[in-house]
């Protein structure tokens, strides 16, 4: 029986020892499959935090590029307010200038009227040079000389507006 009993415990070690045998050879594969897995991950993890170090530049920038756009729109929005009033007082001259000799025909003399249409010819002078300086800033995209200045000033006088300077460029 004891030797029953010392066969039947050899087979048992012998079970055991070829069971962790395999135990330890899987162990040994699974661990690593782990640091394979780990080194994946690792360089995963870099390449992410790399990424995500463009996309924070990238954001920087983009908040730079639109403090800068809405500084442009914000200067846009006041170069067209300044056009605007400016293109308005010399329609305004035109529309008044140019209702005067209508309404009173009989009125005025033949100078008169000439007077009138110096003064209308020289808002209208006024009104094409600053579309000019518009269209060319306009194609330009913000890269224009504005001469706003007039080169000349002309004078005229009319009994009903006393003495009056008209701007006059020359393009």
């Amino acid at each position: 029986m004891k030797e029953r009993f010392g066969l039947y415990f050899n087979g048992l070690m012998w079970i055991y020892n070829y069971r962790i045998s395999f135990l330890k050879r899987d162990n040994f594969k699974l661990e690593n499959k782990v640091k394979e897995r780990t080194k994946a991950l690792e360089e995963s993890l870099h390449q992410l935090l790399a990424k995500q170090q463009v996309i924070e530049k990238q954001k920087r920038t983009l908040n730079t590029q639109k403090d800068k756009l809405q500084e442009l729109n914000s200067t846009k929005d006041k170069f067209f307010t300044i056009i605007t009033h400016d293109l308005k007082n010399p329609f305004q001259s035109i529309l008044g200038m140019s209702k005067l000799p209508y309404n009173q025909k009989e009125k005025h003399k033949s100078k008169e009227i000439k007077l009138f249409a110096k003064g209308i010819f020289y808002a209208a002078n006024n009104i094409y040079y600053l579309l000019e300086n518009l269209l060319t800033w306009g194609q330009g995209h913000n890269q224009i000389e504005l001469n706003l200045l007039p080169k000349k000033q002309c004078s005229f006088t009319h009994p009903c507006f006393g003495t009056a300077t008209r701007e006059k460029y020359y393009g």
